[in-house]
């Protein structure tokens, strides 16, 4: 646990118990400690709609009670109201709340009599904790006894806003209230419908949405922008989940910066003093009559800003964040009205001073916005960026003048810069470029401003690329720092390939769901159990994966379920073969770890396995490599198998490798046998050791159209998500042939390593057969299957029951839609049997796709196709979530069977638990996500005069599609 800009945060796992009730007792004891209060004295408590919530509260009043305090229960209010009540009563407050962050954390705002705490008081609050940890004192977590003072803190802060304008003042707008899961939704709609305003209530949710006013979220603002079209608003509010930050959008949809808010507040109040971070927009300073005092972001430092001001003998001494939150420090008079300070976020008084501008002035709100001609402004963050990446980042560009140039260079030449709070640096264009961690999450924020919106949005992309970009680089460089290999030797960076299309282990491979993603046997994939060989920190770097669109989003989950993190993922706009695929990783592979960097070169579908002689292998083949070779792997042949090519071996090299005679395509049986009983012929792997210097030299003198293609479609290459994808136009002018007809068969630099580890391509049904464990009559026999009377033959099934009687040499498949029959020794030619089947409308589905299809948030099967309606089986990922969409031609209907679904139907945002179900009308907008820690499984049935997968229309996808 630790304060962050706006009180104490962590995870909700974390917080609740022990934690909070610490917390809340280091509290009280302050309190009496510092005499602010004295034992029965009053602490009021709320909460947001968090589900953790009212846990923590309950836990923070069983620690207070024990104490000697009176708490009393205030329920779910905004902050401002139980901060407003607590002043009222000169009462200590707690409100339990995480604000904007995700659902999964929570927080405690903590207010002493006369307003919200300062960092002294956290300072403080953390010693308390401490001390009363480092003692072992038994804290009282049980919920107390409290008293509801929910409808009077409600009534309070209503009549407070209810007197700042004359009556009706808001009369003729039409404002729509996006109510989610704010604690402040009921009072926004009471309040505004008091000034005249027409209201419609949008998007309530049961469930609790992290809803970040600083930062909206394309999701909201799609939203949004869909509603004041259907709706014709004026304005859409709203706040953030505990109510202290406003949400304005005009009339289009589009949001207000919270800071403009703040400004129109100003001058609302009649400020003569603002207080405000320095990620507020720069014009500020020049759009009031008002001083203006910049300060770190977070509302303790705007406080104490303010409380330095007023010292100072300021009058009329107001604040506000960036995120809108406005805050005050002496008491105004409004509307003839004095109105006592309030020192803590409020988000009522910024809407209601924009909403009462745009009435007077009988203007939309973008024009109102438009008036102030602040500079273009937009921020946005990285989540999840470790937080000692970020202060890494801080100390290089605080380090030198030299470093911030270097850093800034695509971005423009600095000319000052500020490290009031991060690093704000204005360019000598006068843009602005301001980088800082976040106090509450681990996160980057990056904040700019231009002269135009399409330049400050160019600005953000590009220095939030850059954020990226340096701490990939610092961590290839924390990697080879932290290597335990020996002085003179260097890791190695797997280069896996991961393309083509499933022919030969049909049915249960297919087109998109090719051999390497399939789990045969055990319990990984071949491309899994490929990422697996190559985790060895020792050994490997990252790998590098080439596959392509098709199947990225396969790559990443796979990859992210063994969590083996990848240094790239190369998407091939066309199939190349193997030589333009080695060649642009080879020349990503230089940008990332270096010039001197070696390469292993695997395919994704092998079997092998990874013994010692295996990595016995694989070291002689790195020397080898840094000795300048070009290394290949040759299996030692255990039948004369006319599927492989072979590899004639020469004089041994001084590190174990081999010289390489010739390579030999697949030869006719005659020919293999001769070539075992002469010995020193070896299988060809595939597998491959590269130098890259050495390899792209190679690549030069024998295949240089496939290089000056690859390496232009590297440069050319664009970033989508965590892929990056390779230039089309460059990529496909690559001639299409393989790494071994490109170089290994004309280099005079290659060499091979004799392999004794059981190696097998998985190339026919006949292969997996031999990779098997067989039972005592030679069977390999998959789990749900019965075998009767039957003797060296494979029995697979992925779906129906499989019984298998009276056989001999057979291979049996059966997946979830198709069997596949056939004598074993005939299985390599199965890729001509799918060639018929493909050939056929009527049998070509059988060659594409499964029954059950992957997707990045998860996937479905095809239980049931009907006559007009049709029946899947639909999984979710947990935390994942399908895109924002709607369809033209049918309408659906969910039944959740296991798990919990957040679902978005129109306006509406629910949760559902088992055995509940919703209904999606034809053209709705909806959205199915999973919050849980557990897949989210449902039963849909989909009804209409049309239902294939193109009838999606996409608002909001995370993953990019259209």
């Amino acid at each position: 646990m630790k304060f962050g800009t706006s009180g104490l945060r962590g995870l909700s796992v974390d917080l609740k118990g022990r934690a909070s009730a610490l917390y809340a007792t280091a509290f009280g004891k302050y309190l009496l400690q510092t005499g602010k209060a004295e034992v029965g004295d009053t602490v009021l408590i709320g909460r947001d709609f968090r589900d953790s919530s009212p846990d923590i509260s309950g836990n923070c009043a069983g620690a207070l009670a024990a104490l000697g305090f009176r708490v009393i229960d205030c329920g779910n209010v905004p902050t401002p109201a139980l901060a407003l009540y607590g002043l009222e009563i000169n009462a200590a407050c707690l409100m339990v709340t995480g604000s904007h962050i995700p659902a999964d954390r929570n927080g405690i705002k903590f207010y002493r009599p006369d307003g919200e705490i300062d960092k002294s008081d956290e300072a403080a609050i953390t010693a308390w904790a401490a001390e009363i940890d480092r003692t072992g004192e038994a804290v009282a977590e049980a919920p107390a006894e409290t008293e509801n003072h929910e409808a009077i803190c409600r009534q309070l802060f209503f009549e407070r806003n209810t007197a700042l304008l004359p009556q009706g003042a808001l009369s003729g707008l039409k404002i729509g209230v996006y109510q989610h899961s704010t604690v402040a939704r009921d009072l926004l709609v009471d309040v505004l419908a008091h000034y005249g305003a027409e209201i419609t209530a949008l998007g309530r949710s049961e469930s609790f949405i992290p809803v970040d006013t600083e930062a909206v979220s394309e999701e909201t603002i799609a939203l949004m922008k869909r509603w004041t079209s259907d709706h014709k608003f004026d304005a859409i509010v709203s706040t953030d989940g505990d109510g202290d930050r406003p949400l304005v959008a005009d009339e289009t949809g589009t949001p207000l910066r919270g800071d403009l808010l703040g400004l129109v507040s100003a001058n609302f109040l009649g400020a003569g003093t603002v207080v405000t971070p320095v990620t507020s927009n720069s014009g500020i300073d020049a759009a009031g009559s008002f001083a203006v005092k910049r300060t770190r972001v977070g509302s303790p430092f705007v406080i104490a800003g303010m409380e330095e001001a007023v010292a100072a003998g300021a009058d009329h001494v107001m604040g506000f964040e960036a995120n809108g939150g406005m805050l005050t420090a002496t008491p105004f008079n409004i509307n003839g009205r004095a109105v006592r300070a309030l020192p803590t976020r409020d988000c009522f008084i910024p809407i209601l001073a924009i909403l009462s501008l745009a009435a007077s002035r009988r203007q939309p709100l973008s024009a109102v916005a438009a008036s102030y001609r602040l500079p273009f402004a937009a921020a946005d963050r990285l989540e999840n960026f470790p937080v000692e990446t970020s202060a890494a980042l801080m100390e290089y560009l605080r380090a030198s003048d030299e470093n911030l140039v270097a850093f800034l260079q695509p971005v423009g030449e600095p000319a000052t810069k500020s490290d009031i709070d991060g690093l704000r640096v204005t360019l000598k264009d006068d843009r602005i470029i301001h980088f800082r961690p976040s106090g509450n999450a681990p996160e980057m924020r990056c904040y700019v401003e231009a002269g135009s919106e399409t330049a400050a949005l160019d600005l953000l992309k590009t220095g939030l690329r850059e954020i990226t970009d340096w701490a990939d680089a610092r961590q290839h460089v924390t990697n080879k720092l932290f290597s335990r290999n020996p002085p003179m030797t260097q890791k190695i960076v797997p280069v896996i390939m991961a393309g083509g299309k499933g022919t030969r282990l049909w049915p249960l491979s297919r087109a998109t769901a090719p051999k390497q993603f399939i789990q045969f046997v055990g319990d990984k994939t071949l491309f899994q159990a490929t990422l697996e060989r190559v985790s060895n920190p020792e050994i490997y770097e990252a790998p590098i994966v080439v596959t392509n669109e098709e199947f990225r989003f396969l790559v990443a989950e796979q990859a992210r379920a063994l969590a083996v993190p990848l240094a790239a993922v190369l998407l091939e706009p066309v199939a190349r073969n193997t030589a333009a695929a080695v060649a642009a990783a080879a020349t990503l592979a230089v940008d990332l770890f270096g010039k001197n960097t070696i390469i292993q070169m695997l395919a994704s579908d092998h079997e092998i396995l990874a013994d010692e002689s295996y990595f016995d292998c694989i070291r002689i083949a790195r020397d080898a490599a840094a000795d300048g070779k070009l290394v290949t792997f040759g299996i030692s042949p255990t039948e004369p198998a006319t599927g492989y090519g072979y590899i004639e071996i020469g004089d041994a090299l001084k590190n174990g490798a081999h010289k390489v005679v010739r390579f030999v395509e697949k030869p006719a049986l005659e020919k293999a046998e001769r070539m075992l009983a002469d010995g020193g012929f070896y299988w060809n792997s595939g597998i491959f050791m590269f130098p890259v210097t050495e390899l792209i030299a190679e690549l030069q003198e024998h295949a240089p159209d496939v290089l000056k293609a690859a390496s232009k479609a590297v440069s050319k290459a664009s970033r989508d998500l965590d892929f990056t994808r390779l230039d089309a136009d460059h990529f496909a002018k690559s001639p299409d042939i393989s790494i071994d007809y490109a170089i290994m068969e004309k280099t005079s630099k290659a060499a091979v390593v004799p392999s004794p580890f059981k190696w097998s391509d998985m190339g026919s049904w006949d292969a997996v057969w031999k990779s098997g464990a067989r039972d005592g009559n030679g069977n390999v026999a998959a789990a749900n299957t019965t075998v009767v009377n039957t003797r060296n033959s494979l029995v697979m099934t992925h779906g129906v029951h499989l019984a298998v009687q009276g056989m001999e040499d057979v291979a049996v498949i059966a997946s979830e839609d198709a069997v596949y029959v056939g004598p074993l020794k005939d299985s390599q030619n199965v890729g001509q049997l799918v060639k018929m089947l493909a050939s056929s409308s009527g049998t070509a589905k059988f060659t594409e796709t499964h029954p059950t299809s992957y997707r990045p948030w998860g996937g479905y099967t095809s239980i049931f196709n009907g006559d007009r309606f049709q029946v899947k089986r639909i999984f979710v990922t947990p935390g994942k979530k399908l895109s924002l969409q709607k369809h033209h031609h049918r309408s659906e209907h969910w039944v959740v069977v296991k798990g919990t679904a957040e679902v978005t139907v129109g306006d509406s945002v629910r949760m559902l638990r088992e055995n509940e179900s919703v209904y999606i009308p034809l053209g709705e907008v909806h959205r199915l996500a999973n919050p849980g820690k557990i897949l989210l499984e449902l039963i849909e049935v989909q009804t209409g005069s049309y239902l294939g997968e193109d009838d999606i229309i996409r608002i909001v996808d995370e993953f990019g599609r259209t």
